[in-house]
């Protein structure tokens, strides 16, 4: 943010994963804040919250919405132009690595310090790599569970 000293970070929004109380709340947000260019959304919840109330005040395509995890109910959202990105991550690698540490425990091995934390890579779904094979895989739809 120091690199971007003229933006301002509104509080936090906790919706507990409710779609109906992310909507009143990004309504109440875009009353009291008619300045707002970007919203991020935490799950896919809050994220059809938050993109219906900015589909109920004609504001879908100028103000950015950001969410995370790529779920059947966020894609329409993603395809139409309302959810400008997505951040995924990889839940085939990251249930593969957990079980595999888990496998060397059972197994009686010891998992390394420097392995204790695994970082599974998060991919930004966008307009421009959204067809792609590498961001398909990710999309978690119906289908693919």
């Amino acid at each position: 943010m120091k690199e971007y000293p003229g933006i301002a970070v509104l509080p936090t929004q906790w919706t507990s994963a409710e779609a109906a109380t992310a909507l009143n709340d990004t309504t109440d947000l875009l009353n009291s804040n008619p300045d707002v260019n970007a919203i991020y959304s935490a799950a896919a919840p809050m994220a059809v919250g938050g993109a219906q109330a900015l589909k109920a005040r004609g504001l879908e395509k100028k103000v950015k919405l950001v969410t995370f995890d790529p779920s059947p109910e966020v894609i329409p959202l993603f395809e139409d132009g309302t959810i400008q990105a997505i951040a995924a991550q990889n839940p085939y690698q990251m249930g593969y690595q957990g079980v595999t540490m888990l496998d060397t425990v059972v197994k009686g091995g010891k998992i390394p310090a420097d392995k204790k934390k695994i970082q599974i890579p998060v991919v930004i779904i966008t307009p421009e790599n959204y067809k792609g094979p590498d961001v398909q895989k990710l999309i978690q739809t119906p289908g693919t569970f």
